[in-house]
């Protein structure tokens, strides 16, 4: 399956099926939802002298509703696997 791309990034050869399942550590939910958390930066730090709403994606566990926490997903997966590359570099993909 090709992982969809933004425009000015190379395509990706993913196989799903060499993939392991992230679950909530609270729950051990494998489903979760999009959201937006909101942040504030003041006038004094923000680049444009003027205070600013920033818009953050997270991702909310669609059972408990805790906040999807890379370090402790991976953390919890090398405890199970016991492999130590189960750490993130670069970005998440998008695949539809």
């Amino acid at each position: 399956m090709k992982a969809p791309m933004p425009q000015g990034q190379q395509q990706m050869n993913i196989d799903i099926s060499q993939t392991k399942d992230l679950f909530c550590v609270a729950c051990k939910n494998p489903y979760f939802k999009k959201s937006l958390r909101l942040k504030h930066m003041s006038a004094i730090l923000s680049p444009s002298g003027e205070a600013m709403l920033i818009p953050v994606e997270v991702l909310i566990c669609e059972k408990c509703e805790k906040e999807f926490n890379p370090d402790e997903s991976f953390k919890q997966l090398s405890e199970e696997t016991g492999e130590s590359d189960t750490e993130i570099s670069g970005s998440i993909v998008d695949i539809k």
